[in-house]
């Protein structure tokens, strides 16, 4: 069976992103593992593309994109102070790919949630009724 692949990459990511928190905070070898993490990321979502060919598999280069440009914000945010010697300025051309990654992703997500749910009865009639009863636990709400 293929599980030991995506076991072993999240036992490998889980290991590291715990091993982050342990590093000597804002050194070299924190901005190394947090690269490594998120190109690990970008990397197992393209091979999972590649290796499965999922139906509706444009949603999923949705993400890779939003992983994509997630990554290049956080090589800006670490390389400018260490090649210029300057603090990153604020707001940066990092900031405008961190929100640019954030909307492609979210985006992204509400695809994989429509994909999922086109078909089913009810969607409409289950968001309504959602809504409904998060604006009925709020006072001054109606």
């Amino acid at each position: 069976m293929e599980h030991w692949r995506w076991r072993g990459y999240l036992a490998v990511s889980m290991a590291a992103a715990g091993g982050y928190f342990l590093l000597p905070g804002s050194g070299s070898w924190q901005a190394g593992t947090l690269l490594a993490l998120n190109v690990a990321a970008l990397a197992a979502v393209i091979a999972g593309v590649r290796a499965n060919r999922p139906e509706g598999a444009h949603i999923w280069w949705v993400l890779a994109v939003g992983q994509a440009v997630y990554l290049a914000a956080w090589v800006i945010w670490y390389l400018y102070p260490s090649l210029t010697g300057a603090v990153l300025p604020f707001p940066s051309v990092a900031d405008i790919l961190y929100l640019f990654s954030y909307t492609t992703s979210v985006l992204g997500l509400g695809l994989l949630v429509r994909r999922r749910m086109s078909g089913r009865k009810g969607w409409s009639g289950s968001m309504r009724r959602s809504s409904q009863s998060v604006s009925g636990c709020c006072p001054g709400s109606s």
